[in-house]
């Protein structure tokens, strides 16, 4: 070990750094007695046979025991760390270059029903690690318990240490060189938040099957660059692409053992790594640095085409699941601070997350260590936005959720990340988890409430008509259509694109499938279609699943289109699932998290229906950005944006073009309606949009102060032209939308 050391100061940077000819560690891990750093040269490979007793209780899968696998075997070289103040490991080792694989044993106390793990036979990663090398096995070496005979679902209680040797079992830490020197700087496109239309995606369920793509760019990364997919972007119209995780993940055991794996990706390992899997094979040839430049070359393409790039993240739980899962990392370092205990109860975990465990956003460090991960992929990799998954547990205090929490107001204050699209997830499983609206400025929030109040309107609702039931009001449709201002007007500056307005997301029915379908169909699973939600508010018009009925085929199209137009029109920030702008099917599968199949990837084999539809979704993002008065950067009042206007910047009508008395917004009898837009710039077009949710055609006077341009009716399949509108007043198809501009 050379004299030269790094500083062993709290606020050292953490991780693994290649500084002065060799590598610089530090690594946080506040109760360990002695921890060894280990640097590790692979060596060929052996065979390890395991004989399990019939699986444990389980195991979901017969006769898979005894088996066999090839463990990779390492040349391993190790360093005791020095002691720093509070809790800081650190050391300095000469003669290491980038690329080198690392890891960390750590000696402490074993004391598991206090939280303690520590066992030096695990190798355990660096919560900072920038890339990962080799695979995980779900093996008992990965338990830091002793399992009977050797079935990590059967741990031996009480727990007792496991000898086993965790090495060639897990994936090691591999260290990179500064990626900030050569990082180029590029063009980052900045989209103003009324302007942003987000596409949710998955890197390889978009392109694996995209037939412009050679064969090796399927399912990756570059796949996502490829001049034709950005183009496709372009021409769909959003402006923001929403990726499903892409941190390195590792999947849970119920899983592997039933031959699935976490293919959404919402199980992090390293919050620092971009998962491998999503890079092409060449890349992959020359390790993590590759990955990494394929990641970083991607998000260069798509911004010099003006397309933001936002990454879901998961820094609620990791992938070590329960106190019965494996010791990896986090609970091999310091479980007792790094998780969410009850308490005086370290033997405990919270599980705010279903995941089986909660990262505990009370410790700073935890918190100092997600900064640290944004401001990484922010600085270096260049993404423009993060969308949080479970935002909630993020921001739990010492009594629950806290808008005011140290981790929102360091993100918020930070110079880099302030001025990101930050995107939460507002609520998750704890008590008091849902929190929809409660985040504050600057951050955007998902609405549940949108998705809820659409797909009631257009769907629960058409079943309800059909037998005379109580529907629902034109009162909470006209609130979610123009920004949730109950929700999100709730302080000085917020806007209405505080709202990020979804019917459909990753889980949960894609909208052809809401119009398909009324109960789930997870059978694909294997977990008895009991996972998933029981509350779809779908309505399958009439015939569950496929149909050849015309009629059904012309309701159900009708259907999606309400939809569509209805969340890309709304006021606040519309959000698409890829595939939906087409009518893709999941075949009624509701919950897809472990489909790495047929089911989840995008089919680009469309019918004449399909491409009909994606014509007519360009059309629809196209109105949006077209009409400044369809994206108005605040709260509507129902006063004039200016006093040249001769109308408020929003008017609402009844059918027959009388404004609305107050009591009639509760009756749910009343299921028609007319929003007029003012547009807030006196040159441009207002846009007048027609609502008919009655189960028969209507006629509706339009507001006799303008001359309209019908310029869209969902009951056409394909867009037609625009035309004046000679009469003052115009029918509409039973369940059908339309729009209307003003001639200026």
């Amino acid at each position: 070990m050379s004299k030269r050391q790094v500083p062993r100061r709290y606020a050292a940077p953490l991780g693994a750094r290649i500084v002065n000819g060799g590598i610089s560690i530090a690594i946080y891990i506040p109760r360990g007695k002695n921890v060894k750093v280990c640097f590790f040269e692979p060596d060929g490979f052996t065979t390890v046979k395991r004989e399990w007793a019939n699986g444990g209780d389980n195991c979901t899968i017969e006769n898979e025991f005894p088996y066999e696998v090839e463990v990779p075997r390492y040349k391993e070289t190790h360093y005791n760390l020095k002691q720093g103040d509070w809790g800081i490991w650190y050391g300095f080792f000469e003669g290491y270059e980038a690329g080198t694989l690392y890891g960390f044993r750590v000696t402490g106390n074993w004391d598991p029903e206090n939280g303690a793990f520590y066992n030096p036979n695990k190798v355990l990663a660096d919560p900072y690690a920038k890339g990962y090398y080799g695979d995980y096995i779900y093996d008992a070496a990965n338990m830091a318990y002793m399992c009977q005979d050797n079935n990590p679902m059967i741990p031996i209680k009480p727990f007792e240490m496991s000898d086993i040797d965790s090495l060639g079992f897990a994936p090691l830490s591999v260290a990179l060189d500064s990626l900030g020197d050569n990082h180029p700087q590029v063009f980052h496109p900045i989209i103003p938040y009324n302007q942003t239309v987000i596409y949710e995606a998955h890197v390889k369920g978009f392109t694996q099957n995209a037939p412009w793509l050679r064969e090796d760019l399927r399912g990756t990364y570059a796949g996502l660059a490829d001049p034709q997919t950005i183009s496709y972007l372009k021409k769909l119209g959003v402006t923001s692409l929403e990726l499903l995780p892409i941190h390195y993940s590792i999947s849970e055991a119920h899983l592997l053992q039933s031959g699935k794996e976490n293919y959404w990706g919402y199980s992090t390992h390293g919050f620092f790594a971009p998962n491998p899997k999503y890079a092409t094979e060449l890349s992959q040839k020359f390790g993590a640095q590759g990955v990494f430049d394929e990641v970083r070359g991607m998000i260069n393409l798509l911004h010099n085409e003006g397309i933001e790039v936002i990454i879901d993240v998961v820094y609620n739980h990791t992938c070590e699941e329960s106190n019965y899962g494996p010791s990896l990392s986090f609970r091999g370092l310091n479980n007792e601070g790094y998780y969410c205990h009850p308490a005086g109860n370290l033997g405990e975990l919270y599980d705010y997350t279903g995941c089986g465990n909660s990262l505990d956003f009370r410790n700073p460090m935890v918190i100092r260590m997600v900064l640290d991960s944004l401001r990484f992929w922010a600085n270096q990799i260049g993404v423009d936005g993060f969308r949080f998954d479970l935002g909630v547990t993020t921001a739990r205090g010492l009594n629950g959720f806290t808008k005011d929490h140290p981790l929102l107001i360091a993100m918020k204050n930070d110079s880099v990340l302030g001025n990101l699209k930050l995107i939460e997830e507002p609520w998750d499983v704890g008590d008091y988890g849902w929190q929809t609206g409660q985040f504050g400025q600057p951050f955007s929030e998902w609405n549940d409430r949108f998705r809820n109040t659409m797909r009631t309107f257009w769907l629960a609702d058409q079943g309800r008509l059909l037998v005379n039931e109580e529907t629902s009001t034109l009162q909470e449709l006209a609130t979610r259509f123009t920004g949730s201002s109950d929700f999100f007007n709730n302080e000085v500056l917020r806007r209405p694109t505080a709202s990020v307005n979804y019917i459909t997301a990753h889980d949960g029915f894609t909208m052809r499938d809401l119009t398909e379908y009324n109960m789930k169909h997870n059978e694909a699973n294997g977990e008895n279609n009991n996972d998933g939600s029981d509350d779809n508010t779908s309505y399958n018009h009439g015939i569950e699943g496929a149909s050849e009925d015309q009629d059904i085929l012309v309701r159900r199209t009708r259907t999606i289109r309400n939809l569509l137009a209805s969340l890309i029109l709304s006021q606040g920030m519309p959000m698409i699932v890829a595939g939906d702008e087409f009518g893709r099917t999941q075949g009624g599968n509701n919950n897809a998290y472990c489909q790495d199949s047929e089911i989840s990837w995008l089919n680009w084999d469309l019918a004449d229906w399909q491409k009909e539809l994606l014509e007519t979704t360009k059309y629809i993002i196209k109105l949006r950005h077209r009409y400044a008065a369809l994206h108005i950067d605040k709260f509507l009042t129902g006063k004039k944006h200016f006093e040249e206007s001769d109308i408020p910047d929003i008017s609402w009508y009844r059918p027959n073009g009388k404004p609305w008395k107050n009591e009639e917004w509760s009756d749910y009898h009343n299921r028609a309606t007319q929003m007029l837009f003012a547009s807030p710039n006196p040159d441009e077009d207002d846009v007048l949009i027609l609502l008919n949710g009655r189960n028969e055609d209507m006629e509706f006077s339009l507001p006799d102060f303008r001359k309209w341009v019908k310029v869209w009716d969902s009951d056409d399949n394909v867009p037609k032209d625009t035309f004046f509108v000679k009469e003052d007043t115009v029918n509409s198809t039973a369940l059908s939308f339309q729009i209307y501009a003003s001639s200026k």
